[in-house]
């Protein structure tokens, strides 16, 4: 692969989309392990964190992994999707995989996706590898690299399939669980959390922020199957707040110690959560015997960057990118919004991948939507129609345009909000990637 580049690189990812693939479902992890295997299992010997979940699942990920890094571990981070470009999914501490390390690893991994394509080696018959069992491996062996002593890894869909389940991490965590995905995980909620308890594993602790019962209950039984002590939150450990604004709230935890108080610079109800489920991992963590003392937690919550999440890119007038890209992900979203942006006119901007469940992340939006300016998610051909998009917001009543180009939609909703209303621009991690690099032109 001498000369190769990397955008080299995310070509030859991105052309998997187009390729057939042995479904996870008949795979299981065989081929995930064959990968990991040729590469001498370079995703043993870490000691993980592993976040599964319908939403939360990033921010949750990058909580936990900032903590850590405030105590002092060096700390691996693999997260998934990325908004501006693929070495956003791996990162050690604060500092994402350079495109030269990147590069050289895609190399290491490349021949052996080839390799696994032609069904080499004997007996192997599973076909080439997905393009999240690529970044998987991937990640695995920058983490050995890097000598990482934590690594704090989010699952892709689902869990049972999923490749990050090749680990077996000290605390799996199942922030939450609703309908997503359902051709692929199940018609039901309580198959899908089938599937995401599935990385809850003999030896580890487990968490869990679930709060629907059949999902729960499914939760709760696969942890007393495996014998893991699993921490409920919001019954073993409460989160209050105060002080709730767009741009931060104080948020404290309640559970068998002296209550903590933290600064969390993230708004909305949900994010209270997430940090109480990352606090909830550091306790299960202390009972294993790792030392984190409360100032890293503090200081790893008050130091806490999540870009797309309510991010602010303009105050005048006010632009905010969220990547809610589920219909629990645009639940959160409604209610944060509902609580920051009590009474203002909010125009969305939104595009989605053609899998998602239109009809309820409109039913979500739809009720607080002053307009609606559907789009295409940019760079990829697996976008939603913006007709499509425009027809399921129009049959709630909601008033719709259509702009193919983001930036021609970003233009039409700040026409429409105005002085004094808000543009939300959502759907789509990708979406928000692409805005938020681009940003507001000629506006502060």
């Amino acid at each position: 692969m001498i000369g190769i580049s990397f955008e080299d690189s995310i070509q030859l990812l991105e052309a998997l989309y187009r390729k057939p693939l042995v479904p996870a479902r008949l795979a299981g992890l065989r081929r995930t392990y064959t990968l990991l295997n040729l590469l001498d299992n370079p995703h043993r010997g870490i000691r993980t964190i592993h976040v599964s979940g319908t939403a939360g699942k990033g921010s949750t990920t990058t909580m936990v992994g900032s903590i850590l890094t405030a105590a002092g571990f060096q700390t691996g981070l693999f997260r998934s999707p990325h908004l501006r470009h693929y070495p956003e999914r791996i990162a050690v501490g604060e500092d994402e995989i350079s495109e030269g390390d990147w590069l050289r690893l895609f190399q290491q991994v490349w021949p052996l996706v080839e390799m696994l394509a032609q069904n080499e080696p004997a007996e192997y018959r599973l076909g080439r590898p997905s393009l999240f069992e690529v970044l998987f491996a991937m990640s695995s062996l920058y983490f050995r690299e890097c000598q990482v002593e934590w690594a704090v890894v989010e699952a892709g869909i689902g869990g049972r399939f999923d490749p990050t389940n090749a680990l077996a991490p000290d605390v799996a965590v199942i922030t939450n669980v609703s309908l997503e995905h359902t051709r692929i995980l199940g018609p039901t909620v309580a198959a899908i959390a089938g599937e995401k308890a599935a990385i809850i594993k003999p030896g580890g602790a487990s968490v869990t922020a679930a709060r629907d019962p059949e999902a729960l209950e499914v939760i709760q039984s696969r942890a007393r199957l495996v014998g893991s002590p699993l921490t409920i939150v919001g019954r073993d450990l409460q989160v209050h707040r105060r002080d709730a604004a767009l741009t931060h709230q104080a948020v404290s935890f309640e559970a068998d110690g002296p209550v903590l108080e933290v600064e969390l610079p993230l708004a909305g109800g949900f994010q209270a959560v997430n940090a109480a489920s990352a606090f909830s991992v550091v306790q299960a963590l202390r009972r294993r015997g790792v030392q984190i003392d409360d100032e890293a937690v503090v200081s790893g919550l008050r130091c806490v960057r999540i870009p797309g999440r309510l991010e602010v890119i303009s105050h005048h007038p006010l632009v905010l990118l969220d990547g809610a890209h589920n219909p629990a992900g645009a639940h959160e979203l409604a209610s944060a919004l509902r609580e920051v942006l009590p009474g203002r006119q909010i125009h969305f901007v939104l595009a989605a991948m053609a899998d998602k469940d239109l009809a309820d992340i409109a039913g979500q939006l739809g009720p607080l939507a002053s307009s609606v300016t559907a789009t295409r998610v940019p760079g990829t051909d697996r976008s939603a129609d913006p007709e499509e998009i425009a027809g399921t917001f129009k049959a709630l009543g909601t008033p719709v345009f259509v702009a193919s180009e983001p930036a021609a939609a970003l233009e039409c909703a700040l026409q429409q909000a105005e002085l004094d209303g808000a543009v939300v621009a959502t759907g789509s991690m990708y979406l928000v990637g692409w805005l938020q690099k681009i940003g507001v032109p000629g506006r502060a």
